[in-house]
């Protein structure tokens, strides 16, 4: 019984043949490139279409219509551009988390009202 053209079971008396193994070493060294090709090609393709998707929306202008961050130990929500804020929550910004911390230090820029809203919500929890 032969299964890709690999002896499976050979009994003790047969002989195996050597011209067949080595056939059987190309074949199964031509299908593993044919594999790896493949999926190399599918790879580069599937970056390409995210890289290229990626692209876009870079290029695209987003604009943000509030920006929060620490003010004076407290929650600032500034118009972009802004040196003081427009609003001061009173939420003591130091018994934050630290990534929540750090963000403020960065400033977190909001796109809309509904997001300015869940950051709140998130923050005064």
């Amino acid at each position: 019984m032969y299964i890709f053209s690999i002896p499976v079971n050979t009994k003790d008396n047969e002989e195996v043949d050597p011209m067949n193994m080595k056939k059987t070493a190309v074949l199964l060294v031509s299908m593993s490139s044919v594999v790896l090709l493949l999926s190399v090609i599918l790879f580069v393709t599937t970056f390409n279409q995210v890289s290229r998707a990626s692209d876009t929306s870079v290029s695209e202008t987003v604009t943000y219509q509030y920006v929060v961050k620490e003010h004076n130990g407290k929650i600032g929500i500034f118009s972009p551009g802004s040196a003081e804020p427009g609003q001061v929550l009173d939420i003591d910004a130091s018994v934050l988390p630290e990534l929540d911390r750090l963000a403020l230090e960065q400033g977190i820029e909001i796109r809309s009202d509904a997001e300015l809203r869940r950051l709140i919500e998130d923050f005064d929890g």
